[in-house]
């Protein structure tokens, strides 16, 4: 009982300590106003912390289609980590119409941008979510990258961002 309470302790300390880095926490523990945002909407924080980003910089319906791919309730093609690529799913293939049924919930009330996503707009939406993720090409030929919180990252050598100097790392696997 007593290293199950250890492990129980450490997960809770470890998601306070990212609902603080978020802004959704101060550090008494108590909800800011940019928590009380983030709970209204029926996403991860994580996910909720980046859609207030996107209404708060006029890219909503860019923040609200990330939230979609990134929550992982449609199923999308695998092999594909470039998530400003995956975007284009939302026009040009049959997953389309159940990506834009998930967008309703997200974007209600909201004015939704028609302009085409920009790979800059993708990245500072991805890292309002993901801070600690922020990864800079390690010098050499392979795609090695260097978290901003001091781990490692590596990518396939034939994935599509894998020449990339930057980039943030929405999803890591642990390896």
């Amino acid at each position: 009982m007593g290293s199950e309470m250890c492990i129980r302790d450490r997960a809770w300390q470890q998601a306070r300590s990212v609902l603080e880095m978020l802004g959704l926490l101060d550090g008494s523990g108590a909800l800011t106003d940019l928590g009380r945002r983030c709970r209204r909407l029926p996403l991860h924080p994580r996910l909720a912390r980046m859609l207030v980003a996107g209404r708060d910089t006029g890219r909503a319906g860019l923040a609200a289609r990330l939230a979609v791919l990134l929550g992982g309730s449609v199923p999308l093609p695998s092999g594909m980590t470039d998530l400003h690529r995956q975007l284009a799913l939302f026009q040009n293939s049959q997953v389309s119409a159940a990506l834009n049924r998930e967008l309703k919930p997200l974007l209600h009330g909201e004015k939704v941008e028609t302009q085409a996503p920009r790979a800059g707009d993708v990245g500072a939406l991805l890292l309002s979510a993901f801070p600690e993720r922020l990864a800079r090409r390690r010098p050499g030929k392979a795609p090695r990258f260097l978290l901003r919180n001091g781990r490692g990252a590596w990518l396939a050598d034939d994935c599509e961002v894998a020449d990339a100097n930057w980039l943030v790392a929405a999803s890591l696997d642990g390896d």
